[in-house]
């Protein structure tokens, strides 16, 4: 299949054995973190929202506040994962090292809170202060996971379901116990909605037609302010890309179109839900690697997803980030592609490095390889003549906070 619908499947079932040997190599020496992580999600109350990025090769967190028409930036040097805000001021859960984090601050300090005793891979925030939803090491069995609930974030746990497969989409619903996960198979790809915080689910088949009436792939889900309330966003690999909006108060059994938007094709974009009913937002990033600075454009709409509201920012011009003179940025030719490239990059500190490939959106396609390397600067072949045209992010994380990104477009 063309669409990345299919490439997600074949990679899903052509590499499922390779992927189990890796796990079971790395599971008990770094988390995997095989979800997808929010980079942009929903704030503390109702009119915020937060954005863990890049800008100038240093990772900053941004609050943007009264719907976006105000932003607060702070560099970001807690080191880990940015996982969510809870619905209380400053508050925000992140994780690392098998331990979960908070912050007071709205993210400029984090304190390390628990550290259960089955290593997490991935955490969700719930409806109320404290309430995570954990899916951490299986004690038995590396081939799976087990999913906990807590409400003292994570100083004490209660196993919901002892065995769970690897999902490819997991998010948190919006009241007490809702929780969702997507699933592929070989008759296609699976909404399970839960009201039991996961304990058991009700699956329902994705409207094909919703893909295939404007031929484009799955890029983004997230959670409405009502029960039953899912936002789902496709989009094309096309140049510029379209992205369509639909809207769900069912579970998932019956989509509307909410609108149609269209950006260029070298933009990072975002999609996420508000606290405040009928809120939802749009954040695309464009960056300036001749300037080194980082525009961004954050949506807002109060219908929604229907119509919406622009605020711009440049962000380098709004915070000063010191230079790191020994960093090397790494270099992707040929550029665009369409056989083989080359990668080439530099590894600041001896340790474990992770090469991966995603969707400019964040989605992670495929893991090139997770292993330790030397300081220096090193190379990798990436054969890419069965990936499909478009724009992709290539990027390198060392696991020590440190994290570069280049883009990638394949053509034919």
């Amino acid at each position: 299949m063309d669409s990345y619908f299919g490439l997600l499947k074949t990679l899903f079932y052509n590499f499922k054995e390779v992927v189990r040997i890796i796990i079971s190599i790395l599971l008990f020496v770094i988390p995997m973190h095989l979800f997808s992580q929010q980079d942009f999600f929903r704030g503390n109350g109702n009119d915020d929202m937060y954005l863990s990025t890049v800008s100038h090769n240093k990772r900053i967190i941004c609050r943007f506040s009264d719907y976006g028409k105000a932003i607060d930036i702070k560099a970001d040097n807690f080191g880990g994962l940015i996982e969510y805000a809870e619905p209380t001021e400053g508050t925000v859960i992140g994780s690392m090292h098998f331990s979960i984090y908070k912050s007071t601050d709205a993210g400029l300090t984090f304190a390390p809170i628990a550290m259960p005793s089955n290593r997490i891979q991935a955490i969700f925030g719930g409806t109320i202060p404290g309430e995570i939803l954990m899916y951490c090491n299986h004690a038995a069995n590396i081939n799976f996971l087990q999913l906990f609930k807590s409400y003292d974030n994570g100083l004490t746990q209660n196993l919901v379901k002892d065995t769970v497969h690897y999902p490819f989409y997991v998010k948190a619903g919006s009241v007490s116990g809702e929780f969702y996960s997507d699933f592929f198979t070989e008759e296609g790809v699976y909404l399970c909605h839960s009201l039991d915080f996961g304990a058991t689910f009700d699956t329902i088949p994705y409207a094909q037609s919703i893909f295939q009436q404007t031929s484009s792939h799955f890029k983004a889900e997230c959670c409405g302010t009502q029960a039953g309330e899912l936002y789902l966003v496709t989009g094309t690999n096309t140049c510029p890309s379209h992205y369509y909006i639909y809207r769900s108060v069912d579970y998932g059994k019956k989509w509307d179109l909410q609108s149609e938007q269209t950006f260029a094709c070298n933009e990072f974009v975002h999609f996420a839900c508000g606290r405040e009913s009928g809120t939802f937002y749009i954040l695309h990033e464009k960056e300036s690697f001749a300037d080194q600075f980082l525009n961004v454009e954050f949506c807002s709409s109060s219908d929604s997803g229907k119509t919406f509201k622009l605020y711009e920012y440049e962000l380098a011009h709004s915070l000063t980030i010191p230079e790191n003179e020994d960093l090397q940025p790494f270099s992707v030719w040929p550029n665009p592609a369409s056989e083989e490239v080359t990668i080439e990059y530099n590894v600041r500190n001896d340790g474990i490095v992770k090469l991966n490939i995603s969707t400019v959106e964040g989605k992670s396609l495929t893991t090139l390889f997770v292993a330790y390397q030397s300081a220096g600067q090193h190379k990798y072949k990436l054969n890419v003549r069965n990936y499909t045209p478009g724009v992709y992010l290539i990027s390198l994380d060392e696991g020590i906070g440190y994290q570069a990104c280049y883009r990638l477009v394949i053509s034919k």
